[in-house]
């Protein structure tokens, strides 16, 4: 049985899966996941991706549905006893699921566990091992850090090593998008979840009308995670092209990109892309969090400088999310080649970091072997 429950987290499991079935094609596979896990053969109970969110009162309006789902879930678990349980991030919803499993001896494996190791703290580490046979990690540090509190946790390199490449050439990408290839591109990735959405889109959209006035040669192409996303999205781009499902090409053939914080900055930093990375919440949930969390709050939100330690990419949070602000800063970086090289060879520190290629089948052989009693 498996748990995805935002798009991110059934993109990773979607590829994950595939690796497990390259291994082992008679694995049955069922339970919570988006339109990734399906393809793969995953037989969906429920599909809870349009209602990720993050933040403090951005979740509210999901909780009663939540909460239904995840008895559901709960009532799924002792209807089938799987010989496994496959949770993914969303430790609001997959953390009590777990410990239920764990109550009716259903082994557990998280797969992007929460992240106690990087913002939380070692009681926070140990509660999640507490409901764990064992963790598949996608950084060093994460996996040390449970190890650490006596937890079964690897890490065999991050899986986007293994998954972030284009599948056209730029030549090809720029005619089949009706895009004319001797002018610059810039990608917007305005994220997956309602109130990115909400809050990012239309930032970009007015941004973009700035850089049309302002730069008249430059070229918009938005990507969609989801067909959800994908219908938001063309309902505010005011005519500027939305692109489904071609996420990588549009990062590696953009001159920029302007994304979400979050696994984009990190699918970006794979293609060594030039980006700028944003993020917003109300106003309330911002300073909820900020009052609930204090200190522990990140010196950075990007992945890549937090990694890094540094402002390798510029980032740009709440207030600063503003549509005069981004369009001098693309303006700055696309008439500065040389900051863009700059920031290259920046995120070709973050190699070391992600370790080897490869993580999917040693974690696809990790499942498996747990399937097997090993």
């Amino acid at each position: 049985m498996v748990s995805a429950i935002e798009v991110s987290a059934d993109f990773h499991l979607s590829h994950l899966i595939k690796a497990i079935k390259a291994k082992d094609p008679g694995i049955e596979l069922f339970g919570l996941a988006g339109h990734h896990c399906a393809e793969q053969g995953v037989r969906l109970t429920a599909d809870l991706t349009q209602n990720s969110t993050i933040g403090f009162l951005e979740p509210l309006k999901y909780l009663p549905a939540l909460l239904y789902r995840l008895w559901q879930a709960k009532q799924l678990l002792v209807k089938t006893r799987p010989d496994l349980l496959i949770v993914v991030d969303g430790q609001g919803f997959n953390i009590p699921l777990a410990a239920f499993a764990k109550k009716l001896g259903v082994k557990v494996i998280y797969y992007i566990a929460p992240q106690e190791w990087q913002w939380g703290t070692e009681q926070g580490g140990r509660k999640v091992l507490a409901v764990v046979d064992a963790i598949l990690a996608i950084f060093k540090e994460e996996a040390e850090f449970y190890q650490r509190l006596g937890g079964t946790a690897y890490f065999n390199g991050h899986p986007l090593l293994d998954i972030v490449q284009p599948k056209m050439s730029k030549q090809i990408f720029f005619r089949q998008s009706g895009l004319d290839i001797n002018k610059p591109l810039l990608g917007l990735f305005p994220g997956s979840r309602w109130q990115e959405l909400k809050y990012l889109l239309p930032v970009m959209v007015n941004m973009a009308g700035i850089l049309r006035r302002e730069k008249p040669g430059l070229q918009f192409v938005f990507s969609a995670a989801t067909p959800f996303c994908s219908s938001a999205i063309k309902k505010a781009a005011k005519g500027l092209p939305v692109l489904e499902g071609q996420n990588y090409d549009i990062m590696a053939h953009s001159d920029l990109i302007m994304t979400a914080t979050g696994t984009a900055t990190l699918e970006a930093a794979c293609l060594l892309k030039p980006m700028i990375a944003v993020y917003k919440f109300s106003p309330l949930s911002h300073w909820l969090i900020v009052k609930a969390v204090g200190k522990r709050i990140p010196k950075y939100a990007a992945l890549p400088n937090i990694w890094l330690n540094k402002m390798a990419v510029p980032e740009f949070i709440q207030k600063g999310v503003e549509p005069r602000n981004l369009a001098d800063d693309v303006l700055k970086l696309l008439e500065n080649p040389g900051l863009r090289s700059a920031m290259v060879q920046e995120l070709k520190g973050l190699t070391k970091i992600l370790g080897q290629k490869g993580a999917l089948a040693k974690n696809a052989e990790i499942v498996i072997g747990l399937l097997q009693g090993k």
